[in-house]
């Protein structure tokens, strides 16, 4: 018995009830984190390769114009953050706000892990996979703007990352966690990651709102 964290996020932000929620989310980074240490695998990618994947999926885009992609793809390339967190993992492939469920007793279960296995999804994958798919379906609620803010879900993903890093003797600094944090939602954005492209995921319930703030955003350099 609970109910799905993304309901519960919208009810605790617009009744201003959000007191509880820094550290719910510092709980879910650290869960995070230690689910990824247990699937660990004895390989890694590289930056070259994420970059390289990202700009022939941004040649084979149909999203953006191509003074955009000319703009999409000098930011990538000026990126340089540190290769050592591109280790592999086993992903969830589908770490979404839908499928954290907060109980009856204000903790949290993780559900609906059959994405793990799906054809469509990779079975390997660095840690931003998962990071970023929590963080995008955070940053989705941007479609409520101005009754729910950008800084409340900015806060919020602070406090995620703070708990996903906090035990880490040498975390990355906030600079190359942006630029990771970057170049995957761009990944996700272009539909190189999934079955499907972020406009087409959030093609309904104001969905487009949001994308079209991300869209602004990833052209700007930003993602949060």
């Amino acid at each position: 018995n609970g109910t799905a964290l993304s309901y519960k996020l919208v009810i605790d932000l617009l009744t201003f009830r959000k007191k509880h929620l820094a550290l719910l989310f510092n709980k879910i980074g650290v869960w995070l984190k230690h689910y990824h240490d247990a699937t660990r695998l004895e390989k890694s990618t590289t930056l070259n390769q994420v970059k390289e994947n990202i700009l022939r999926g941004l040649q084979n885009s149909s999203q953006f114009n191509l003074k955009e992609k000319d703009i999409l793809a000098a930011r990538v390339k000026e990126l340089h953050p540190e290769n050592t967190f591109l280790v592999m993992v086993k992903p969830h492939n589908d770490f979404a706000m839908r499928n954290i469920i907060y109980t009856l007793s204000g903790n949290f279960i993780v559900i609906d892990w059959d994405a793990m296995f799906h054809e469509k999804f990779r079975k390997e994958s660095p840690i931003w996979s998962d990071i970023t798919t929590f963080i995008i379906t955070v940053n989705s609620l941007r479609r409520f703007s101005p009754l729910i803010t950008r800084k409340d879900l900015n806060a919020l993903i602070d406090s995620f990352l703070d708990g996903y890093f906090a035990e880490i003797k040498a975390p990355p600094h906030n600079s190359e966690i942006y630029d990771m944090l970057y170049l995957y939602t761009l990944k996700y954005f272009l539909g190189l990651i999934g079955d499907r492209t972020l406009t087409e995921i959030y093609q309904g319930k104001l969905g487009f709102r949001y994308i079209k703030k991300l869209r602004v955003d990833l052209l700007d350099g930003k993602c949060i």
